[in-house]
């Protein structure tokens, strides 16, 4: 499935009026994925409200928040992408370094600690996707411009072709409002 190239069919049939595509788009890729599809169908209804300002609004008001997430650390999140492009591209990636040496961010540092996660690791990889799609709802509804053929991929794509410590960072900044 080529990714970018469904997505300008969906965007050719997409009418802000009528969301009923939308959800048929990310009905399959959520079936396809294992998706949280509640927070998937939040998403598109949500990304019609005029008081959500950005993709981290639109994560926050649409994922249910979970006892498990106030534990994620940068490890658990390194894990997660280790292990997506290993089951998706029959890749391995160094895990080192996953945290790019000139971060300053004091709070992000601060999640750098040992995995506490144990069984709720397969919930953080389901939810680092459905955040990731969900931030495509947002680009898909408020801004397609931003949609390249080059740059709009599939998640597990996305962390292939991306250095790790992007990867990391990016999918940080993604679950940022949900992790405190």
């Amino acid at each position: 499935m080529d990714y970018y190239v469904q997505t300008k069919r969906l965007l050719d049939l997409y009418s802000d009026k009528n969301t009923n595509i939308l959800r048929h788009f990310f009905s399959e890729l959520q079936q396809f994925r294992g998706l949280y599809s509640i927070a998937i169908i939040n998403a598109i209804i949500a990304s019609q409200n005029e008081n959500v300002n950005d993709e981290y609004d639109l994560i926050e008001i649409s994922i249910t928040r979970e006892n498990y997430m106030k534990k994620i650390s940068l490890v658990d999140i390194r894990n997660v992408i280790v292990f997506i492009v290993r089951k998706d591209r029959n890749k391995v990636i160094r895990t080192y370094p996953y945290i790019q040496s000139e971060e300053t961010d004091e709070i992000y540092l601060s999640l750098n600690t040992p995995s506490t996660l144990g069984k709720n690791i397969k919930s953080l990889q389901t939810l680092i996707e459905t955040c990731y799609y969900i931030s495509h709802i947002f680009y898909i509804t408020r801004t397609p411009s931003i949609i390249k053929k080059d740059e709009w991929k599939m998640c597990h794509d996305y962390f292939h072709d991306t250095p790790l410590p992007v990867s990391v960072k990016h999918i940080y900044t993604l679950l940022r409002k949900l992790l405190f």
